[in-house]
């Protein structure tokens, strides 16, 4: 199913332009050309993903 918003008068949409922007800021970042904020949030949510797999691994409660 094509969930794209229409109505969008030039050829790219707002939908595809928000991902060019993402994509255009990471590869910036990458470059050095951003300072890029600490991926604070992305390393709770591997903590909080590890601690699932290691639960169910292990048929136990994991706290954390």
């Amino acid at each position: 199913m094509d969930v794209t918003p229409t109505g969008a008068v030039s050829r790219e949409n707002a939908f595809s332009a928000s991902y060019r922007s993402e994509w255009a800021y990471f590869v910036a970042a990458v470059r050095g050309e951003v300072a890029a904020r600490p991926p604070e949030d992305q390393v709770q949510l591997l903590k909080v993903m590890e601690a699932i797999h290691r639960s169910a691994e292990e048929q136990r409660e994991v706290k954390l």
